[in-house]
C-alpha cells in the first residue's frame, strides 16, 4: 500500500479535525474544522508520509499474525 497525502495529515492533525477538500494535497486544499489552525508544514506531512511508508511492511505483517491468531484462538 502507498502511504497517501491524506493519510500524513490525518495522522498529523488527527481525523476529527478534518472535514474533506482536496486530499490529495496541498495543506491548503485540505479543509478542516472550523477554528483549527495548527496546520503543519509540507516538511512535517511528507516526513510523516517517509514514516508511515517505512512502517508499512509491519503493519501488514502484524495483520497476518492477528488474521492467524484468530483462526486458531478458538483451540485453547
Amino acid at each position: 500500500m502507498i502511504v497517501s497525502y491524506y493519510d500524513a495529515v490525518k495522522e498529523i492533525v488527527g481525523i476529527d479535525n478534518m472535514i474533506g477538500g482536496n486530499i490529495n494535497g496541498p495543506i491548503s486544499n485540505i479543509e478542516f474544522i472550523e477554528g483549527f489552525t495548527d496546520l503543519p508544514t509540507e516538511e512535517q506531512i511528507q516526513s510523516k508520509m517517509s514514516e508511515l511508508q517505512a512502517a508499512e511492511p509491519m503493519r501488514l505483517l502484524r495483520l497476518e499474525r492477528n488474521r492467524k491468531i484468530a483462526e486458531t484462538d478458538w483451540w485453547v
